[in-house]
C-alpha cells in the first residue's frame, strides 16, 4: 500500500528540535540526522505526485539501495522538477546536500568553522547576526517547514 501523506504532527516538530539540540555532540551528528530527515521529507512530497496505488515494493525500488531516487541529491532534483519545491527550498537544499556530504566525507573531524564547511554556510546569504550551526538550523527549519507545508496542503 502506497505511503499515505499525512499532516506535521507535534510530534514531528518536537522531533525535529529535539535532532537540532544534538549539535551539542557533534555538529557531524546534527548535520546527518537533518539530512535524514529532510529526505524523509522529500520523499513524501515526491510521493504524493506519483501513482497512489504505487506498492511498498515498488516504492522501495526507486527510494532504496540502487534506486533512482535513492540519494538525498536525487529527491532534491525530482522534488524540483515536479514542483514540489521552490527556487529558493531548491538553492538551500543542496547546500545542505553540500554540507553533509562534507562531514559525511571528510577523512578528518571537522567543525561548522572547517573551512570548505564555512564557505557553504556563508552561500546561504544569511544576514542575521547568528552562529554557523544556528544559521544551518534556521535554514534547514525552514526547507523543512516548506516540505511539511506542501505535503499537508497538497493532502487537503
Amino acid at each position: 500500500m502506497p505511503e499515505k501523506p499525512r499532516g506535521v504532527t507535534a510530534h514531528d516538530v518536537e522531533q525535529f528540535v529535539f535532532l537540532h539540540k544534538l549539535s551539542a555532540k557533534g555538529h557531524a551528528s546534527d548535520v546527518l540526522l537533518t539530512a535524514a530527515i529532510l529526505d524523509q521529507e522529500l520523499r513524501r512530497a515526491i510521493l504524493q505526485k506519483m501513482r497512489p496505488e504505487l506498492s511498498e515494493k515498488k516504492q522501495e525500488r526507486l527510494f532504496e539501495g540502487y534506486g533512482p531516487l535513492a540519494e538525498f541529491g536525487d529527491k532534491i532534483e525530482v522534488a524540483y522538477a515536479l514542483g514540489q519545491i521552490n527556487d529558493d527550498i531548491y538553492g538551500k537544499l543542496r547546500i545542505i546536500k553540500d554540507i553533509r556530504n562534507k562531514f559525511a566525507h571528510l577523512p578528518r573531524e571537522c567543525t561548522f568553522w572547517t573551512g570548505d564547511i564555512s564557505k557553504l554556510i556563508a552561500k546561504f546569504g544569511c544576514k542575521e547576526k547568528a552562529t554557523h550551526p544556528e544559521i544551518f538550523g534556521m535554514i534547514a527549519e525552514d526547507c523543512f517547514n516548506y516540505l511539511a507545508r506542501k505535503v499537508a496542503d497538497t493532502k487537503r
